[in-house]
């Protein structure tokens, strides 16, 4: 007898699949209760690391024993062994398919039950500023600057674009789209007339950097998108100090606003004129770690290196309150990455608790309270407040409201997790990150359709994505039923995260019972 035929009379494969599918459901049963417990995610991934380990042990267990009416026995010691095979064969396949009858039963009352009864029990949130409408108040698109001739490697070109962007996002005298929306155009070769289609963006701001020794020269050029006209250019040639460089981003926030004929309140005057820091060394510094984490992305390697930045910017200056608020954000994201890790939940708590002394009022230091209370604490309503704080004075932007999404839906508020999500989104509409996530936001209220039209445009934004991938196929399977459609889509690539691979395995395993493989 070959060894398949040996491995299928002892019912080895039958058993792979009933173990797959079981911890499939069990992965399940998990996410769903520790979700309620407010548990953090790392109890995921433990369990899922036992669940791989027990994987060759339940196949090397099903290879040595039978399953029979008189109990264990050893395959070598049981009597007419293909008959018994053939009935533990059966209960096995009766087994499995319970099991996916129950996790089929998980799904459903995980997207639908627990969506109506956000509905049946909503929370009260503070309503979304006016200003989230893209047809109120204009609309303005930073492109990403480039480095002409600079000596540094284009980090300042990178940071400081990643600073003007966020210090114009503040005003509430005009829009800036998300600097993640922008950076695919770095470099590009369409005109602006099409940028501002794609981005809903009626002016486009781009601009040149370059820096040798301790000289700085700006060149920026405002753009009327609907024609592709240039409204103004400027040039700033100023000492390559912290305070020129705000200075500089003043004076082209106030020449935005005469442009389009706007008059900035007392608060917006007051932001864009504050001077975080006056140490170049630490700006310096400081505008490296946002161009490190916008390169890298959140992840530990990359939250590492920000981090190493970051100190060296509250070292060279120990008042810089943003920098402290950013350091604590970059302490807070790794404790959670690698599950819980108590020196850098220390160092968080440090970092927020200068940051608080330096500046209480700082829109940077309430989101870096929220963030800390959100992943190191798990305390995701104190952490909604703290983000209702910023809303009522009308900070609230695009990487607020993507966090303040998440609160809402760790607390059980679908529906007001995904109309907050499409309010980021239509600041950030080109993120692929949140195009993978809006799908996911969207199945969790039972938005079928919608969630079919935002899978195709995310596809055709980047067809490569894992997540866009991943949430296309959940999309499939929710929804179409097109299972083969999903298999598709999680096929050659590499997972990073274990919610890839479950979707993955589900897709695997319930295809399998459809096409009658067991």
């Amino acid at each position: 007898m070959s060894l398949f035929q040996e491995l299928k009379k002892r019912n080895v494969f039958k058993v792979a699949v009933f173990y797959l599918v079981s911890s499939w459901v069990i992965l399940q049963v998990a996410a769903l209760l520790f979700s309620i417990m407010e548990l953090p995610t790392s109890w995921t991934k433990v369990l899922l690391v036992l669940l791989v380990i027990g994987f060759p042990v339940a196949l090397i267990v099903s290879w040595v024993f039978e399953v029979t009416p008189d109990g264990v026995q050893r395959e070598s010691e049981i009597g007419d062994s293909n008959s018994r095979s053939s009935k533990s064969g059966q209960r096995m396949n009766v087994a499995t398919i319970a099991v996916v009858l129950i996790g089929v039963g998980l799904l459903g009352v995980d997207r639908y039950f627990l969506a109506s009864t956000d509905n049946a029990n909503p929370v009260t949130v503070t309503p979304l500023s006016e200003d989230v409408d893209p047809g109120s108040t204009p609309i303005v698109a930073v492109l990403p600057f480039s480095a002409s001739g600079s000596d540094d490697g284009g980090f300042l070109a990178g940071g400081l674009h990643d600073d003007l962007s966020t210090r114009l996002a503040r005003l509430n005298t005009f829009h800036v789209i998300s600097r993640t929306s922008m950076m695919e155009y770095a470099e590009t070769t369409k005109n602006m007339r099409q940028i501002g289609q794609e981005l809903g963006a009626g002016y486009i701001l781009e601009g040149r950097v370059q820096a040798l020794g301790a000289r700085v020269r700006i060149n920026a050029t405002l753009i009327d998108a609907e024609n592709d006209n240039n409204l103004w250019a400027k040039t700033y040639d100023r000492e390559l100090t912290a305070v020129d460089l705000f200075d500089i981003q003043a004076e082209l926030a106030r020449a935005i606003a005469t442009e389009l004929s706007l008059t900035l309140s007392g608060t917006d005057s007051a932001l864009i004129d504050r001077i975080p820091t006056e140490n170049m060394t630490a700006y310096n510094a400081y505008l490296r770690a946002l161009e490190l984490r916008d390169r890298g992305g959140h992840n530990t390697p990359t939250s590492i290196l920000v981090i190493e930045a970051l100190e060296s910017a509250v070292q060279a200056d120990p008042d810089f309150a943003e920098a402290w608020a950013q350091l604590s954000i970059a302490h807070s994201r790794t404790y959670q990455s690698l599950g819980g890790d108590s020196e850098h939940g220390t160092a968080a708590l440090d970092a927020r608790a200068r940051a608080y002394a330096l500046n209480p009022k700082l829109p940077q230091v309430i989101v870096a309270d929220a963030v800390y209370q959100y992943r190191v604490l798990n305390e995701y309503q104190i952490a909604l407040e703290k983000l209702e704080e910023l809303e009522n004075t009308g900070s609230l932007r695009e990487s607020t409201l993507i966090l303040k999404a998440y609160l809402l839906r760790r607390l059980g508020f679908f529906e007001q997790a995904y109309q907050t999500m499409v309010d980021a989104n239509k600041l950030n509409p080109r993120s692929i990150n949140m195009a993978g996530q809006i799908i996911e936001f969207s199945l969790q209220t039972g938005r079928c359709k919608e969630a079919g039209a935002r899978a195709a445009a995310a596809l055709a934004l980047a067809p490569d994505n894992v997540n866009i991938r991943t949430a296309a196929a959940n999309y499939e399977m929710a929804c179409t039923g097109n299972l083969d459609r999903a298999h598709q889509y999680m096929s050659d690539i590499d997972f990073f995260e274990p919610w890839h691979f479950m979707t993955a395995l589900r897709v695997k395993e319930i295809q399998s019972y459809y096409q009658g493989i067991l």
